[in-house]
């Protein structure tokens, strides 16, 4: 270890690599430290050697008085750059070999009291020499080279280092050191910039605050490209002033121990304070229960699988879990854009050699997977048929480290990932179940062991006979490998039907044991469904809902209560969510469409509206029901499938709403955000009016729709994709499906059916409906927060004018355009095949609403108008509105990247 004083000159950077080639450590000490800092650092050190420039002599004789060193002093500059031949001593290790090895020692400043030392690793030049791959942000980029850089702060500070060996060897800039016997401060700093040949400097914070006041100073800043501040926090007043007299201000930040942190450029003067950079590393940490200020690793962003319908995994605790088998040297799940999970086992040491050695060892690591189920959520839970082993001949790629590379992993494995699928997907003969059709009980029977022995799926062994489906847990996939295997099962018996008949909506549309071997047997033996009457089924079980949760509605509050409503920019939001971590999947959806999150002004509350109390703590609910000034209830499940009995809890949810706005001390108003299918029975030849509508035949014939009769609709709305370049319409929705699938299958369909009239609006400005006529943006008589408002772009077009927008987008992905009922016909065509293809035509689920608008257009139904004028009167966002243009259309296509 040699620890070295000097000057501000070129021998830091000759002292630093000299010590390096010659295995020895450089530590740079400052001169300023107290002599009991320097005594520490030499001891922590165990330093015994001390090189010093001859002005620094005199301080150093306390150290050589109280500690055995072996002292020299160093040349001079020019002495150590005369001219003449010197024999090169080259450096013979690689960037692997020397990464970990120290390139020097620098210290802490001793703010927080005696400085420590910090042995810098040869590799951390490489941090910055990696910004170059740093992508754009807003406009700018990590580092310019539009400018000569002079470094002022001193060299063993380590913003003096590091800035000045990167500007130079990593960005090729030149360096003016300047005047390195004279102190710091403004006089020497500006006789530098008139004599040297600088366009930019780097200064501490002290010295540009002393400049700010003296206009000269100020002028020759000015005239630079440049001013960068680092080593701490410029005044804000001092900052202000430099860049209102033309100073171009740059506010940099980095530590010792990680070099200059990799920020952007800021473009704008103004904002030179604001730092801009990625906050984004993608790793997740989850928080310990119970202990603040804890945090445990859960993983990166980038390994969250994304599956086809919607829901997100974190598969890290499933492959640790398999990966604990002795037997097994990786473990691989995968899905993303498939319906459910797979998992790919690695041997650990020699690999099955046949068929039947393949499934023997999957059959012994099996228990450790049905462990790793019983700890994960139920769409993330594996079956035997999604389980298989790697090819020998492509071993998981791995880091240095010897962890999974798993993006480039699963792109090596794209075939056999495709091929587990396929395999999952096709019904083989001894997966088709014995199926007892000699009566409805026995078929009833036969059903429930279909549901509790073959869809992996513990939830189904609580079903009874009259157990509904979705209460019991069974969710979107169950119910198409249900109808999988019922119609497979059926065809193995010999019993032919056609398609539709043996459908999932047929699940739907008996969610019970019981009534669906009701069905299945009128099939069977008349070889027709049930002449009743689905859309009558439906409007007595809305009366039901009704009646339900209507019979103890408390009265109205008096009209004469007033409400105190805080401003737009005061508001607390109290976010109810169904998960528990609300705010984190928050953060990350927003984050996920480049939008804002900043939730500083948010509260989220994990709460289930069917529950007393909404779910919540006690002193929570005591809490919001104290100081809630509006409810904005926005939380409907998107499932077009499901009848009316399976929303039941969320019709009690809403009414559990209405008993927090009866008991809140404010008069508080329950705003309903409905979608406008509310009425799509509608036939009078005007448009449905602002105002209540009882009759329970206008909704459409789904539960989805129907369920919310029961619910008092404030706004109705439309909605589309956002108006901005960041954002995007959910994926999982109609119009994106319709157009994913379009890319799959390379035709678009040229009309929508009875949708052909496109009256969307685009999201932004249905949020800003919602606040403006429930007076949370605009001020409104509390007395006028009541009623309906219908969020149906007062302009409209036709799909067929944005079509052609959209194949244009995809080029030849979208080879034509073909009318609906035949576009329908391919995803049929698709759909009976193998339920997967819903990962590569999601319009799979959503036949029914589809083919359902396509008739009604030939049955003579017309698009549905709504009236808006008293929604335009009290809302600007609407008033304003647009029609939607191919533009927009190709917007949206360029968020979605299908």
């Amino acid at each position: 270890m040699i620890a070295y004083i000097d000057p501000n000159d070129v021998r830091y950077f000759i002292v630093m690599f000299g010590a390096v080639k010659a295995g020895y450590k450089a530590l740079f000490i400052s001169p300023r430290n107290p002599h009991e800092a320097q005594h520490s650092l030499l001891e922590r050190t165990d330093c015994h050697m001390l090189w010093y420039a001859s002005s620094f002599k005199t301080l150093i004789q306390p150290l050589l008085h109280e500690r055995h060193l072996d002292s020299v002093q160093v040349g001079s500059v020019e002495e150590w750059l005369a001219e003449g031949e010197v024999e090169p001593l080259p450096y013979q290790k690689t960037w692997d070999e020397a990464r970990w090895d120290p390139l020097v020692v620098l210290h802490t400043s001793g703010s927080t009291g005696i400085p420590r030392p910090i042995v810098v690793r040869q590799g951390m030049l490489s941090i910055d020499d990696a910004s170059h791959e740093l992508p754009e942000m807003h406009g700018t980029r990590f580092f310019t080279k539009e400018a000569t850089n002079r470094a002022r702060l001193p060299l063993y500070h380590a913003g003096g280092l590091y800035s000045t060996v990167c500007i130079t060897l990593r960005w090729g800039a030149k360096v003016v050191l300047g005047m390195s016997e004279r102190p710091l401060s403004p006089d020497p700093v500006v006789e530098c910039l008139t004599c040297g040949d600088v366009d930019s400097i780097i200064l501490p914070p002290s010295v540009l605050e002393e400049m700010s006041g003296d206009p000269g100073q100020t002028q020759a800043l000015a005239k630079l490209k440049l001013a960068i501040v680092l080593g701490g926090q410029l005044a804000p007043e001092a900052g202000d002033k430099l860049v209102g007299d033309g100073v171009v201000l740059r506010n940099d930040i980095g530590t010792a121990e990680c070099t200059l942190y990799p920020l952007c450029w800021q473009p704008k003067p103004e904002l030179w304070r604001w730092f801009i950079f990625n906050s984004s590393t993608r790793d997740l940490y989850r928080k310990h229960p119970t202990i603040p200020d804890h945090w445990i690793y859960h993983g990166r962003a980038d390994n969250i699988i994304i599956f086809s319908n919607g829901e997100k995994l974190n598969p890290v605790s499933i492959g640790s879990t398999v990966a604990a088998h002795p037997g097994v040297k990786g473990a691989l799940v995968v899905g993303t854009m498939h319906f459910q999970p797979a998992l790919i086992i690695e041997p650990a040491r020699s690999y099955p050699r046949t068929k039947q050695e393949a499934e023997a060892f999957i059959e012994h690591v099996l228990p450790l997977v049905v462990q790793a189920n019983r700890q994960t959520v139920t769409h993330g839970q594996i079956g035997r048929k999604f389980v298989a082993l790697s090819n020998p001949d492509n071993p998981f790629l791995r880091s240095g480290k010897g962890a999974i590379q798993r993006p480039a992993t699963l792109k090596l494995y794209e075939e056999e990932i495709d091929r587990i699928y396929k395999r999952a997907g096709a019904l083989s003969s001894c997966e088709a179940k014995k199926i007892d059709v000699s009566s409805e009980e026995t078929l009833m029977k036969s059903i429930i062991d279909v549901f509790t022995h073959s869809l992996d799926m513990e939830a189904a062994a609580k079903l009874g006979p009259d157990t509904d489906f979705f209460a019991a847990g069974i969710d979107s996939l169950q119910v198409i490998n249900a109808s999988r295997l019922l119609r497979g099962s059926l065809q193995a018996e010999g019993i032919r039907a056609s398609a539709p008949k043996l459908a999932t909506r047929v699940i739907y549309e008996n969610l019970t044991p019981r009534r669906l071997a009701h069905y299945l047997y009128t099939v069977v033996k008349e070889g027709d469904a049930s002449s009743g009457s689905a859309a009558e089924n439906e409007i007595h079980a809305v009366e039901s809902q009704i009646a339900k949760c209507t019979a103890d509605k408390p009265p109205p509050l008096d009209d004469k209560q007033t409400v105190l409503l805080t401003g737009p920019t005061e508001a607390l939001v109290i976010c109810l969510n169904r998960s528990e971590d609300g705010r984190t999947r928050q953060h990350h959806a927003s984050a996920e469409r480049g939008l804002g999150t900043d939730f500083a002004k948010a509260e989220f509350h994990h709460a289930d509206l069917g529950r007393f109390n909404l779910g919540l703590p006690t002193h929570v609910y005591d809490d919001i029901r104290s100081e809630v000034d509006r409810i904005i209830h926005n939380r409907w499940p998107v499932n077009f499938n499901m009848l009316v009995e399976s929303f039941e809890p969320h019709v009690r949810g809403v009414r559990h709403l209405a008993d927090l706005s009866a008991t809140a001390r404010k008069r508080v108003p329950v705003v309903f955000v409905s979608r406008i299918s509310v009425a799509d029975g509608w036939k009078q030849p005007y448009p449905v009016p602002e105002e209540s509508n009882r009759d329970l035949t206008l909704a459409a014939q789904n539960g989805h729709a129907g369920v919310r009769c029961p619910v008092r609709d404030h706004q109705g709305r439309s909605d589309g994709g956002p108006e901005a370049d960041k954002g995007v319409w959910n994926r999982q929705e109609w119009l994106p499906s319709i157009v994913a699938s379009s890319v799959s299958l390379g035709v678009l369909p040229s009309d929508l059916g009875v949708m052909d009239v496109v009256d969307w609006t685009p999201i932004e400005r249905i949020a800003r409906m919602v606040l403006e006529v429930s007076g949370v943006a605009t001020r409104v008589p509390i007395s006028e927060v009541k009623g309906y408002f219908h969020g149906v772009n007062p302009e409209t077009t036709t799909w067929d004018k944005l079509a052609p927008a959209v194949q244009e987008f995809y080029g030849g992905r979208i080879k034509r355009l073909l009318p609906f009922s035949e576009w329908i016909k391919a995803v049929e065509k698709i759909a009976a095949e193998k339920a997967d293809h819903v990962r590569d035509v999601p319009a799979i689920k959503l036949l029914n609403t589809d083919t359902a608008w396509d008739g009604a257009k030939f049955s003579g139904q017309k698009h549905v108008d709504f009236a808006i004028t008293r929604t335009k009167s009290r809302s600007e966002a609407m008033a304003d509105s647009k029609a939607i243009t191919p533009e927009l259309i190709k917007n949206w296509s360029r968020q979605w990247a299908f």
